[in-house]
């Protein structure tokens, strides 16, 4: 329509990255995240988000781990 693309985040949205997969991604030699790797990136991002509601008391997160 010439328009252009809003998408779902028309206001924008940070991005908070948490690195978990090694340098060579290779999870089939057990070398991927093991189930703690997931906790403690789970943690880091409720860290990040708690102290962003420090500022903004209305701040929210999504965290998308697929």
């Amino acid at each position: 329509n010439g328009v252009g693309v809003i998408g779902v985040m028309p206001s924008g949205a940070d991005i908070h990255v948490v690195r978990i997969w090694n340098d060579s991604g290779d999870v089939s030699q057990g070398q991927g995240p093991y189930s703690t790797d997931l906790v403690l990136a789970y943690d880091n991002c409720l860290t990040y988000l708690i102290e962003q509601q420090k500022t903004d008391k209305n701040a929210k997160m999504v965290i998308n781990m697929s």
